[in-house]
């Protein structure tokens, strides 16, 4: 009994670990000129497979986060 009991327990915590598995990333970076960092700049991210296109705004640092990209390649 207790071995079937530690058996589901595993068989519990592997599946819910599998559901957190994501297909997604994040693209994170900061814009820098000459200056120093460029607040405000527009930054367009594509994904070169479907041509979709990603624009974000960068902060007062010059930082930026482009969430939820499928896997792939972005110019």
């Amino acid at each position: 009994m207790k071995r079937t009991f530690l058996l589901v327990i595993t068989f519990l915590t592997l599946s819910v670990s599998m559901f957190a598995q994501t297909v997604t990333g994040r693209l994170v970076g900061t814009i820098s000129g000459p200056d120093g960092v460029l607040p405000g700049a527009t930054v367009v991210v594509t994904d070169d497979k479907t041509g979709k296109e990603y624009t974000v705004t960068t902060d007062s640092q010059g930082g930026f986060v482009v969430p939820q990209l499928n896997s792939g390649t972005y110019t």
